[in-house]
């Protein structure tokens, strides 16, 4: 099967790895996420994300880069508190393109992708791209607002995490009330103070621009 004319190499490495706490019950947590999100959008991988050194790293390959904010979502939001720092970056991959396996592939996707993360952490930012198809104001803008977003992120308190996760998977707020035992209310307070709708609207701007790509 040939390989896409712009295959998206996405990596990731997860922000202070060393000092997490209870890092066997993370790596489980994140192996289960990994395997929640091969199937997450149906098409999207050419080869599905895995981990490739011990729970620090994470690498995959995507047909295009529509789904790559959520995708950093929900790895996120299911690792919470913990942190992944997310790089995109599109090119070639010519060692073992076809393999299916992100772990065994390289290429240049791979080298910009790296470059691309090794700028997210000397600016602060935990999702950055290299994507020749995105222009560099439409980059700047994409960084920035996921840099907001999750600088909202930090600011959550298990209560409001709860609160946005089941907001998330049962789509209103009475059904994630019900999920939680909690009432209508609470689950209200709760999304307010962890700034869901602001949140929303950033995801919704940031899929637009990606979607283009």
């Amino acid at each position: 099967m040939p390989t896409p004319p712009h295959p998206i190499a996405l990596v990731a490495d997860l922000v202070s790895s060393r000092t997490a706490p209870n890092r066997a019950v993370l790596a489980e947590r994140i192996e289960a996420t990994l395997a929640q999100l091969a199937s997450f959008a149906p098409g999207a991988w050419l080869a599905p994300p895995r981990t490739t050194r011990g729970l620090d790293e994470v690498s995959g390959v995507l047909a295009s880069a529509g789904p790559a904010f959520d995708l950093a979502l929900a790895l996120n939001e299911a690792v919470w508190p913990a942190t992944f720092r997310v790089a995109l970056a599109d090119g070639e991959i010519d060692v073992r393109a076809h393999s299916g396996d992100a772990g065994a592939m390289d290429g240049p996707a791979f080298h910009r992708a790296a470059d691309a993360l090794a700028r997210a952490e000397s600016e602060g930012i935990d999702f950055a791209l290299d994507l020749s198809r995105l222009a560099a104001a439409e980059r700047d803008l994409v960084e920035a607002t996921a840099a907001l977003h999750a600088s909202l992120r930090s600011t959550w308190k298990p209560s409001r995490h709860r609160a946005v996760v089941a907001r998330r998977q049962f789509g209103t707020q009475r059904a994630a009330a019900d999920a939680l035992g909690v009432t209508p209310q609470t689950i209200s307070a709760a999304l307010q103070a962890a700034h869901y709708e602001s949140l929303r609207r950033s995801e919704l701007a940031i899929r637009g621009v990606l979607a283009g790509v």
